[in-house]
This record gives C-alpha cells, structure tokens and sequence, in this order.
C-alpha cells in the first residue's frame, strides 16, 4: 500500500463513494449528489480528486454498492457526520492494492475522512457473486482502517518503529467480521475470495509497509468471519481481534 501523508491510513487499492445520510431502503444513495468540497491549500492529496470517480456507470450496480456503504457504517458504528465519503478509482489506478482509506481529509461537507476501492475489483474476470464479495471484504478492510484510526489503534499496532502487519492483519480481522453480519455468506463461499484477494500477500519482513504474507492475512480474515458471532458490536469486534492478534504472536 501507498501512505497518503503523515496523519494517513493505508492504500490497498482504489474504490470512491460519498456522504449519504438517507437509508436505501427509503431509496437515498450513499452516492451523494453535491460536489467535492474544497481541499486545503497545499494538501498534496488534492491532486487525487481528480482521478475519482462517483459511480459505476451502472445505476443498478451503484444502488447496491450503496447499501453495502450503509450496512459497512452501520457496522463500524459511525455517527451521521462522521461518515467516511467513498469514491472509485478508474481500472489501473489502484496502486498495486485494492482500496484506500484516510481519516484526515474532507471530501465533502458532512463527512469525515475517505474510503476508495478500485472498479478493478467489480471489473474482473471472477463471476459476479465472487466480485461483489471480494468488493465488500475491501469495503470492510478500509472501513476498518478508519476505525482504528479513530479509536487508537494505529498508534497501538503499528508504532513508528514497526510494520503495519499488525495493523493490516487486525483490519482483516475486521474485515471478515463484517462479512459474518452480512448474514447470507458461507464460509465455502468466502475462503476462495479471501483467497484471491490477498494472492499478493509479500514476504518482506522488514519493510515498514510489510502487510503480512498470503497465509497471514487469509487466516486473520477467515478467524474473523468465524468468530463473527461472538459480538454484534464492533468495538467487541476490535477486542476479539487484539486477542487473535496476541495468539497469533505467542
């Protein structure tokens, strides 16, 4: 993943939605339909709007997108106004990941941070079941980035001397956990997402961006969809993920 500034979380790919405060079922859209407030002076991460994108080009894709963005704010529990805005990244603009989250921009009024995923997730060669989970396990990742941020740990897992393997393995975690509230997923049906999505998994131990390796963060995101009905309440989530986190390390 790539840094995006000092106060940043993690890119692991790209993805774009927005604001959106109205419940789907009522038919509003996480989609907001206003522009992009402005960004400070300065901030090099101005340079990104331009490359964000607000909709799939599918109406019916975006509608369903959207009550994943819904159920996933629901899920990590963020306030109206503290809401993440959520935008897509073009085919190749990933970065080598699959989404992007930082906590410290404003994209728009009413929001707080940003999350992105790449439409390269909804644009592979994987059926379409395959493709929407592998967006939504990378909808639960991000969004689970701007809750560590928020809630300390950052600081706790991936002090400056450190990699941030801790901190992507618990995000993983997070991660599956969310998928198990989605209720109609079987494990059988995860694993060769899970699988597929983290392929890339690296071996570079001492790099300060060392995310984990394949088999590291397939467990970690497996353990949290099986451990997904122990606790309805992501902050029980988070502890439970600490906790797998410390066996895993002993």
């Amino acid at each position: 993943m790539r840094a995006i500034g000092a106060a940043a979380l993690y890119i692991c790919g790209g993805c774009r939605a927005d604001d959106g405060t109205q419940d789907t079922r009522r038919n509003g859209c996480f989609f907001a339909a206003r522009s992009d407030s402005a960004v400070a002076q300065g901030d090099p991460r101005a340079l990104l709007r331009e490359i964000y994108r607000r909709s799939t080009g599918d109406r019916e894709t975006d509608h369903a997108i959207s009550n994943v963005l819904y159920r996933a704010a629901r899920a990590f529990a963020f306030v109206r106004s503290q809401i993440p805005a959520f935008r897509f990244l073009p085919p190749g603009e990933a970065g080598g990941g699959d989404g992007l989250a930082c906590d410290a921009i404003e994209m728009q009024p009413g929001t707080k941070g940003l999350v992105a995923v790449g439409l390269d997730l909804l644009n592979s060669n994987s059926t379409q079941e395959s493709s929407r989970l592998a967006f939504e396990v990378i909808v639960g990742h991000e969004f689970a980035h701007i809750y560590q941020a928020r809630h300390g740990y950052v600081e706790r897992l991936a002090p400056s001397n450190s990699t941030v393997r801790l901190l992507e393995l618990h995000a993983d975690y997070l991660a599956g956990w969310f998928m198990s509230k989605k209720g109609d997923v079987l494990v059988t049906g995860l694993e060769p997402v899970v699988d597929a999505l983290f392929s890339r998994g690296e071996y570079a131990f001492n790099d300060p961006s060392h995310h984990g390796t394949k088999a590291d963060r397939f467990t970690a995101a497996l353990q949290g969809f099986l451990q997904g009905g122990w606790t309805d309440q992501i902050d029980g989530a988070a502890v439970n993920g600490i906790s797998y986190l410390n066996k895993l390390l002993d």
